[in-house]
């Protein structure tokens, strides 16, 4: 052939591939003769029974069955036992099984048989997948099995057991089997199959509308290789529309190109018939082949016909299916003709492929999509859709129905069937159902957390303003009520009291001001005549000390001195008045009376006799004049004293010569402190040295401290730490450290004046962060970057700003090892993660909480949900996990760009205040381990909310630690200024700056780092060694060290006011224990040593009559819970209901007691019924069961509050193997045993605290919390950290761990 005549060829076979194509592209109407279509693309036939099919599906319209020789989706699916041979033993005309309806059935010749079969015979080997039976009634149908029979081999197909109530019957075979015969039995008594269809699916036709070509055409106009995949079969004139037809040619051939390989089964070829008696036109397909090729380059004969008489059709059937993309038929030979009317390829797609094979459905669920239209049954989360192919990403989680796309439920802050919509006004939350608390000056809160922009309106607090202020708190639920009558709570919004009726002592309407002075009570008594006009006390009107003004006695001096006695407090008797009265002022006589005999002057009490003895000795005007120029000596030197004191003050700020001892509890009477020989500073600096004299008589009670006893010590040397001359002022080394911190804290100006040098304010130019596109950018005004050091960040998309409020920091010896930032805000929080991804970020320490003081300080985020993904402009954040302790969270979280992901670690610090310190030293140094425990090359982002105070105090400890340990020096106001020269005023407070200190020796000098559980064992062993110094044991030594440590940081930082009174007397300023020391509280305690500190006591809020909110009990952290335990004293007698207030105030499932019963010897208040139920106020309590084991007693008690129907269970467990006078349980195993029990017990309790209680609340219920925490940690962190878990519950309850044998119990039972 020419290559003009291919190129025709060539050009007319696309020509009529897009006139096709132009076709399929508008409605399907119906196609080249007039055959029905459907499809995208109107690329598939009909072949329903006489019925245009559905537009998009294909399917039948209802009632109408598909065309004789189709079934399945869309009726594409060739029925290969159509026009089969059938044979049965039960049944006759057999033949309506296979005519295609389903509405023609066989009659039933034998009704009772034991076993019964239809047998289908093919004629030749196919390949079954799967049957389709329609039975001709549901009641006729018996349990079955479907073989496959190929020569004398049968394979099972399947066997179906539950028949009931069915009619129609899909069975797919456990796998493909090839045979003859497909065999259909039934056994049993009764058995038939009166089956009407039996129909299995052989693949689709592939083939129609696909390009095809040929080596040569008879025609131009006419016989195009197109028309063999037309649809139409018929074989009949005009076959020039029809059929093929080549020139008379050598080798001619036809190719079909698939246009995707695809698995072939079978062809359908039909062949041209005659239209003329003196040719057979049939003949000339004689001996075709048929090949198949990938490429159409190289291809592999299947088939050859090989028949004597070519039939109008033939089917070939492939030994196994074939992967192939062209179908090419060709006949050898020279003179030869190739024509075919149609030519139809039967196969399927792959799973998971469907239409013509080349789209996919990924997104089905469960079942495989349909082949045809690639419907799916069910879709995976996150998709909808006939094919699920369209996402719906918009719903939370993916979660919505797959065949609208409706969701099921809206992330937070949508709504709507698609979640399209922001939640209206005053609505936030998923499907935004919850609605806004009570945000300030009626806010609309954040529609995705609920948080309010300003904060809460009076009253109202936490995140979301939903939780009413505590009792006795009011406005941002962290002002104080005032003293409201009878302790009532104010109201939590205006903090008004009842009626206005305050307590005594308290005015206005908040009863938020004392009386004013001279007044009590309700603030109109007048107060009597207390001595020199002092200030009589203004709850009860008592004068300081019981001094009154001469003439007036009594508690308050409001009663005058009967007429016998006068002067201050009416102690003088009136003297030898003839009358016997006198003046109560004066004590002379009253009414000018005159004395009685032997008796004159003007109180009648000077006797006449001693005027008138004869004087001896020296001169009584002599002695007088004495007396009185000694007093005016002493008067000028006084004055003299205090003028030298007073240049003094101003002109030095000088150290104390001696440290200030501070009172153990044994040297502490009552409610005053007396310190001993001791050394004090003053608020002007002077030093104040006391000694304190004791009578020697049986009272040895401290005796009050006199003028002549208190002495002002004058010293002309300024006072300085020699750490030595060659080092820059400020450097210590690190051995001398500790030393120079605690000399520090006694100096009131030291820290202050070091804070005042440093340097203030923005210290470089902040142009970038001043432009006006920035400015909205910065949290806070001037806390802006430094255009020097400050992130620049590159853009990830078209509108990204390169500024951040985020500052390089320098490490020692290493540069840019932290970026400080600020806190996330709404315009920022985009830019925190490109930061965070452009930098390749790998740890974040978070030093704030996201509200504080009802205040926003850093927005969220990151997911709250584990697994749950969250988009930050362009990138996309995953909670992968998170762990939570008690004084911090860590969360391992994703981040990627692109489908390029990385992982960080974030590391959330909960327990800083904003512009304060932690509570101990001790949690800060154990977190600070924590996020150094994962090593980094990369920097670490630190931020709080401004990026300046506590992240400035966390880098600051960072690089001085390790400046110590590599240096052996620190100098902590040189780093310091250091970084505030990096970021504007890093440590931001004097109070942060005292921190650091405080911290930095603890680390550098004082805290065991934890052991290794695995190496505990040896370490304890070596504890127990003798120290050849000291002669002591090692773990002895090491009890004495943790007494010495600070381990209270409110000591640290109290103010030890020291007022001076008239009458020489030292007051201290005790508030720490304030609420427990109040007259209403002071009988609720059992020991006056051991008191709950008012930042770390429980507040009751369970309403009683009569009782206040205050209960003898602190709260205590565990190692991953902040509120783990409630440390409390058995009750007294008077008390027990505050036990069942507490008990249903923080919902406690738990009580541990770990003291006996002995009324004997302790006024004990037993709180749970021996038998039957008693009620404590409004709490009913019932005793359901007691268990007693070996060592313990198990009570489970049930309760109930008047007025509430839930009855809550409680167990409590009572460990009896405790010695009354020692300090530790009588066994380790028994209280080991005792821990396991109450940890069984308490696992389902939702992490609510354990209340835990001994007589004083401290000594051994300590012990326990202590052992608990050491254990909780061991199991997860898999160390020992004993002195760490001391020291932090110490600063909560000093008295824990009272002694070395304690200690020695819990280091013997941790290892």
């Amino acid at each position: 052939m020419s290559d003009g005549t291919m190129n025709i060829l060539l050009f007319l076979t696309v020509a009529f591939n897009f006139s096709v194509y132009l076709l399929k592209a508008q409605t399907c109407t119906r196609g080249p003769h007039y055959l029905p279509r459907f499809g995208p693309l109107c690329e598939y036939l009909c072949h329903c029974r006489g019925y245009q099919c559905k537009r998009e599906s294909g399917e039948c319209p209802k009632n109408v069955e598909c065309d004789a020789g189709w079934m399945g989706s869309g009726c594409q699916y060739a029925n290969i036992a159509y026009g089969a041979t059938v044979s049965s033993n039960h049944l006759f005309n057999e033949k309506t099984i296979v005519d295609g309806r389903e509405s023609t059935c066989p009659s039933l010749i034998q009704h009772s048989i034991d076993s019964a079969y239809v047998t289908v015979d093919f004629g030749r080997q196919v390949k079954i997948t799967e049957v389709h039976l329609v039975f001709s009634d549901s009641a006729s149908v018996r349990p079955f099995r479907i073989s496959v029979v190929n020569n004398d081999t049968w394979g099972v197909c399947n066997s179906v057991i539950d028949v009931n109530g069915k009619r129609n019957f899909v069975i797919k075979c456990d796998s493909p089997l090839y045979g003859r015969y497909v065999n259909i039995t039934s056994e049993g008594r009764d058995a038939k199959l009166v089956v009407c269809e039996i129909q299995c699916p052989s693949g689709r036709n592939l083939a129609y509308g696909k390009p095809a070509y040929q080596s040569s055409q008879y025609e131009l106009w006419a016989w195009f290789p197109g028309q063999a995949v037309d649809g139409d079969t018929r074989s009949t004139p005009p076959s020039e529309t029809t059929c093929t037809h080549t020139l008379r040619t050598r080798d001619p051939w036809w190719i079909l190109d698939l246009q995707l390989p695809i698995k072939i089964m079978w062809f359908s070829i039909f062949n041209r018939a005659d239209d003329s008696t003196s040719y057979s036109l049939n003949e000339r397909l004689s001996n075709f082949r048929i090949s198949l090729s990938q490429d159409n380059i190289t291809f592999q004969e299947y088939y050859q016909d090989k028949s004597q008489v070519t039939p109008l059709v033939i089917n070939p059937v492939l030994n196994s299916e074939v992967n192939a993309r062209f179908v090419k038929i060709d006949l050898q030979g020279d003179y030869r003709i190739l024509t075919l009317c149609e030519v139809q390829v039967f196969g399927d797609c792959d799973e998971g492929s469907y239409g013509n094979c080349t789209k996919n459905c990924d997104y089905c669920s469960g079942k495989p999509c349909d082949k045809l239209t690639g419907y799916c049954q069910e879709c995976q989360l996150g998709y909808f859709g006939n094919t699920c192919n369209e996402s719906c990403d918009y719903c939370y989680q993916g979660d919505c129905y797959h065949d609208t796309g409706k969701c099921r439920t809206c992330p937070p802050g949508k709504q709507g069937n698609y979640c399209k919509y922001d939640c209206k006004d005053f609505y936030f939350g998923m499907n935004c159902s919850s609605r806004c608390g009570n945000c300030l000056n009626g806010d609309v809160c954040h529609k995705v957390t609920g948080t309010c922009p300003r904060g809460c309106q009076d009253g109202w607090h936490e995140e979301k303003c939903l939780r009413e202020c505590d009792d006795l708190f009011y406005g941002n639920c962290y002002t104080s009520c005032g003293k409201c009558a009878a302790g009532r709570p104010c109201n939590k919004s205006s903090g008004l009291c009842d009626n206005g009726a305050c307590m005594d002592g308290w005015q206005t309407i908040k009863c938020d001001i004392p009386c004013d002075d001279h007044y009590y009570g309700n603030c109109s008594t007048v107060c009597g005549r207390c001595r020199h006009h002092t200030v009589c006390d203004k709850v009860n009107g008592s004068c300081p000390y019981g001094l009154c003004s001469e003439g007036w006695h009594e508690e308050k001096c409001d009663t005058v001195c009967d007429s016998t006695h006068y002067g201050q407090n009416c102690v003088l008797p009136c003297g030898k008045c003839l009358n016997k009265t006198c003046d109560s002022v004066t004590g002379s006589c009253s009414g000018n009376a005159s004395c009685q005999p032997g008796w004159q002057g003007p109180r009648c009490d000077i006797s006449s006799v001693e005027i008138q003895r004869p004087k001896s000795g020296v001169d009584v005007a002599i002695v007088a004049g004495l007396v009185g120029a000694v007093v005016a000596i002493v008067g000028v030197i006084v004055a003299i004293v205090i003028l030298i004191i007073i240049q003094r003050r101003r002109k030095h700020n000088r150290m104390p010569s001696k440290k200030p001892t501070i009172p153990s509890s044994s040297s502490r009477n009552d409610d005053t402190f007396i310190y001993e020989n001791s050394t004090f500073v003053l608020k002007d600096n002077s030093t104040l040295e006391i000694n304190v004299t004791r009578n020697n008589v049986n009272d040895d009670k401290h005796q009050p401290i006199s003028k002549q006893e208190k002495t002002v010590v004058i010293d002309d040397t300024e006072t300085y730490y020699n750490v030595g001359s060659a080092l820059p002022k400020g450097t210590i080394p690190v051995s001398k450290f500790w030393d120079y911190v605690q000399e520090k804290f006694l100096d009131e100006k030291s820290f202050s004046e070091e804070f005042d040098n440093l340097p203030p304010g923005l210290q470089l130019p902040t142009t970038v962060a001043l432009s006006p596109e920035n400015r909205k950018r910065n949290r806070y005004k001037h806390l802006y970057a430094y255009d020097v050091n400050r992130v620049v960040l590159e853009p990830l998309a078209k509108d990204d700003s390169d500024y951040i409020n985020a500052s390089f920091v320098d490490g020692f010896s290493r540069p840019k090892m932290y970026i400080a930032s600020q806190g996330t805000t709404k315009d920022n929080i985009n830019d925190f993660w490109r930061m965070l991804w452009q930098y390749g970020v790998d740890k974040i320490v978070m030093l704030t909480g996201l509200v504080e003081g009802g205040k926003h300080k850093c927005e969220l985020y990151w997911p709250e949900e584990e697994g749950q993904s969250l988009p930050f402009g362009s990138v996309t954040v995953k909670l992968l996990d998170k762990d939570s302790y008690a004084d911090y969270e860590i969360r391992t979280l994703e981040m990627s760009v692109n489908k390029q992901s990385t992982q960080l670690t974030h590391f959330h610090y909960t327990a800083w205040p904003d512009k304060g310190v932690p509570e101990t030293a001790s949690s800060i140094i154990q977190f600070w381990n924590k996020v150094n425990a994962i090593p980094t090359k990369q920097a670490i982002v630190v931020h709080c909310s401004a990026g300046i105070g506590r992240t400035g105090t966390y880098i600051a400890l960072d690089y001085l630690v390790s400046q110590g340990k590599v240096e052996g020096l620190v100098n902590v106001s040189a780093c310091v200024s250091n970084l505030r020269r990096q970021r504007v005023n890093m440590v931001q407070t004097k109070e942060q700056y005292c921190f650091l200190h405080e911290t930095l020796a603890e680390a550098l000098l004082l805290t065991r780092t934890p052991t290794a559980s695995n190496k505990f064992p040896n370490v304890y062993k070596e504890l127990q060694e003798v120290d050849s110094d000291s002669g002591k044991l090692k773990l002895q030594l090491e009890y004495e060290r943790l007494q010495t440590e600070v381990i209270n940081h409110d000591v640290v930082y109290a103010v030890i006011t020291m007022e001076d009174d008239e009458e020489g007397e030292v007051n201290l300023n005790q508030n720490k224990y304030s609420t427990a020391r109040k007259p209403e509280n002071k009988d609720k305690n059992r020991d006056n040593s051991v008191l709950p500190a008012d930042r770390h006591r429980i507040y009751l809020s369970t309403r009683v009559s009569d009782r206040n909110n205050y209960i003898n009990a602190v709260v205590l952290p565990s190692h991953k819970q902040r509120m783990a335990f409630i440390l409390t004293q058995m009750p007294l007698p008077d008390t027990v209901i505050d036990l069942w207030r507490m008990i249903n105030d923080f919902e406690v499932r738990t009580v541990i007691m770990l003291n006996s019963m002995d009324s004997k010897t302790h006024d004990i208040g037993i709180y749970w019924p021996t038998d039957g139920e008693v009620r404590y106020g409004p709490f009913c309590v019932r005793l359901l069961k007691t268990e007693q084991s070996k060592n313990y007693t198990e009570r489970i008690l049930s309760f109930s509050v008047t007025g509430d129907e839930n009855i809550r269970l409680v167990k409590q467990f009572q460990f009896t193997n405790w010695a009354a006078n020692s300090d530790v349980p009588g066994s380790v195993e028994a209280f080991l045993n005792f821990l396991d029990a109450v940890e069984t017990w308490q696992k389902g309790s939702e992490a609510k605290p354990v209340v835990v209680h001994c007589l004083n609340g401290a000594q051994r219920s300590g012990l326990y919390c202590v052992i608990s925490t050491i254990i909780e940690r061991l199991n997860v962190e898999k160390d020992a950290a004993i002195v760490q878990t001391i020291k932090r519950m110490r600063a909560i309850r000093q008295q824990i761990i009272p002694s070395y044998v304690s200690l020695s119990f819990t280091c013997n039972y941790s290892s």
